[in-house]
């Protein structure tokens, strides 16, 4: 077995799963803020546009519930830039991704080779973090889905989201865990 395959783990999701928030955990010590501040300073250098959303990370995982806080999104990329605040955050942020099914075919999307995540690769089309710009409110999976799929390709309407949910995550910690459809989920066009 090839190490990719090793380091995934499959959990399927609940019909009814349940989605909880609780507060942060608080930045205690004072070398990591300054580290993720020195990471963000570093990065808006080169990405003077980039906004500081925030992002869903997951405290607790089981296949009908998953539990978890809002954080800043320059805590995550501090994470993806730093080994040794990689270890020391040990944040696991969520992410979805589908598969947009379409009469001609998958819908994939290449990322742009300037992103600050995995740049130049290929994924399936919607795909994103598990985002929030308003505030606490809670996480609807479908509708990260749908909204993925408006940002990406400017798809609304007719759009429905079928099939199960699975949860894939790797070993790695500070890992991203991504929300995924099994082979039966399917992003439909009208």
């Amino acid at each position: 077995m090839n190490p990719t395959e090793q380091n995934w783990h499959l959990t399927p999701l609940s019909a009814d799963l349940s989605i909880t928030c609780h507060s942060a955990p608080a930045l205690l010590d004072t070398a990591v803020e300054q580290g993720i501040e020195a990471v963000w300073q570093q990065t808006l250098q080169k990405h003077p546009r980039l906004y500081n959303g925030r992002v869903f990370c997951l405290s607790e995982l089981r296949e009908s519930s998953l539990s978890g806080f809002w954080c800043e999104y320059r805590w995550v990329l501090a994470q993806m830039r730093s080994p040794e605040l990689a270890t020391r955050l040990n944040l696991r942020s969520l992410a979805v991704t589908a598969l947009l099914i379409c009469p001609e075919g998958i819908v994939l999307g290449r990322r742009h080779p300037d992103s600050l995540y995995l740049p130049g690769f290929w994924q399936g089309v919607p795909a994103g973090s598990v985002e929030s710009r308003l505030g606490n409110e809670g996480v609807d999976l479908k509708t990260q889905l749908l909204t993925e799929l408006e940002e990406e390709i400017g798809l609304t309407g007719e759009v429905s989201v079928t099939g199960p949910f699975w949860l894939a995550n790797t070993i790695q910690p500070g890992s991203l865990i991504s929300v995924l459809p099994s082979t039966r989920t399917r992003v439909l066009l009208p």
